[in-house]
């Protein structure tokens, strides 16, 4: 434990050579997917290694390793519930059941769901996504207006969407429905 906590890489590699395949096969007991398995392993020692310092004990590395996965295991179900709920409510309006006012309504709530994510973004980011959702300018537009160049202004509206559907997918006050709708708009942008 000793060269593993001075981070020696061969100690690590003994350690994950021991503890890996339990561990994946534990993960995907867990979540039912090899390749999710895979990567919840893969995090929780990378994880482990980032805290080397912090084991005194084999038996608590043991511990958190496992308790790692499980907790990484969990949240990936979660995050799958809600995009199931999600895509449930999506096929219920495809199939027309709601009715005018609700869907208007989460719309709305969709539209201002984006708005606030668009409010949380670093000042350039937030800049060019206004001038995309709000103003509907293009890209090109963009960067002469900003006196950037083409590929900044990109790299910005990437930057954007992949911060805003964070926000928008880690929201709990949002609705899965809404959530969705939130989402669906970023992918017109």
């Amino acid at each position: 434990m000793q060269q593993f906590r001075s981070g020696d890489e061969k100690a690590f590699a003994t350690i994950y050579r021991y503890y890996a395949r339990p561990l994946r096969f534990f993960a995907e007991q867990l979540v039912n997917d090899t390749v999710v398995a895979e990567d919840i392993t893969a995090e929780a020692f990378a994880r482990t290694f980032r805290r080397h310092t912090d084991f005194l004990l084999l038996e608590k590395l043991k511990a958190y390793l496992y308790i790692t996965v499980n907790n990484a295991a969990l949240d990936h179900l979660k995050t799958e519930k809600r995009h199931q709920q999600a895509h449930e409510q999506i096929r219920y309006l495809a199939e027309g059941e709601m009715g005018d006012v609700e869907l208007a309504y989460i719309r709305a709530e969709a539209v201002r769901a984006v708005h606030q994510s668009i409010e949380l973004l670093p000042e350039q980011s937030r800049k060019v996504i206004r001038m995309l959702f709000i103003e509907g300018k293009k890209l090109p537009e963009i960067a002469a207006e900003l006196g950037l160049s083409y590929n900044t202004v990109q790299n910005y509206r990437a930057r954007g969407l992949d911060l805003m559907r964070t926000h928008l997918v880690r929201n709990k006050l949002l609705s899965p429905l809404v959530a969705a709708f939130a989402l669906s708009f970023l992918e017109q942008l």
